[in-house]
């Protein structure tokens, strides 16, 4: 496991059970605590409970767009980074997602080496390039 800083959670947000298994195991087995909902309220009350440092967003979700949840996360907690997830990859939502505030737009289905590369992005970017080098080793 690799070294993390003492804040390493991640939020996953999005409907598949599939993305949930596949994410929490490769993002787990890297040294990240993740924890997975299914929608844009359950993604909000988590964060009310436990401020996540980066959270996986899909854009898609069942009861709102991932970037109005996202907008609602950042109203609770402002140091977070947003990792967007998506099959639309059009470019109104990558022009959306840029606005929100996202690390990147992660294509679905997820290239591992691509979100694995976003995740260590926004950690860089919440906690510096400290946090960064203490991950890559």
């Amino acid at each position: 496991m690799s070294a993390r800083s003492p804040s390493s959670k991640v939020l996953l947000v999005d409907d598949s059970w599939y993305v949930h298994v596949l994410i929490e195991e490769l993002l787990s087995s890297d040294g990240y605590t993740v924890s997975s909902v299914r929608d844009g309220a359950q993604a909000i009350a988590a964060c009310q409970e436990e401020p996540a440092d980066v959270v996986l967003m899909d854009v898609v979700l069942p009861d709102t767009n991932g970037f109005d949840a996202w907008t609602a996360i950042r109203e609770l907690n402002g140091d977070a980074q947003v990792v967007f997830m998506t099959g639309l990859l059009d470019d109104a939502t990558r022009l959306q997602a840029s606005e929100s505030g996202g690390v990147d737009l992660v294509p679905k289905p997820v290239e591992v080496d691509r979100l694995k590369s976003a995740v260590r992005e926004a950690f860089s970017r919440r906690h510096g390039p400290a946090c960064e080098l203490q991950a890559a080793g």
